[in-house]
């Protein structure tokens, strides 16, 4: 199981740092970071994460579901220490903690949600300054 996982946590950074076009680029990224799988293994775990080709790029469900959902329910956030205030609209907090949640972003530990916010736990100060930006980048 930690193999399984830690073969997905490499899928999804390699899927957001760097622009794969296709299985045999994947396939070959995998292999120099070590991860030596038969292709169906690939292929299986490129099905369970959910990723979507977009302009001949894979990108993962996840974010594409941050893209849609952060514009329309988040105000805003801020970046203190290693915790993100993100404001969002009153009612719609479980959603938008959700959503990050869902996203599985390396960076981001947990989301705890208030009355019209979400508090973001990340792993660094870094970390956190790099989750907001982010979300105000998506929100603009």
């Amino acid at each position: 199981m930690v193999q399984k996982d830690s073969r997905r946590d490499a899928i999804r950074t390699l899927i957001r740092e760097k622009q794969i076009r296709s299985y045999g680029q994947l396939a070959e990224e995998l292999q120099a970071m070590g991860h030596r799988n038969a292709d169906g293994t690939i292929a299986r775990d490129m099905a369970e994460i959910g990723m979507t080709k977009v302009d001949g790029i894979y990108v993962l469900d996840t974010d594409i579901e941050l893209r849609r959902v952060l514009p329309s329910l988040v105000e805003g956030c801020e970046a203190a220490g290693t915790l993100v205030a993100v404001r969002t609209m009153r009612g719609v907090e479980q959603a938008v903690a959700s959503t990050i949640e869902a996203a599985r972003l390396p960076a981001v530990m947990c989301a705890a949600m208030g009355i019209g916010s979400v508090l973001v736990a990340c792993r660094s100060d870094a970390d956190a300054s790099a989750f907001a930006t982010l979300v105000l980048t998506l929100t603009r």
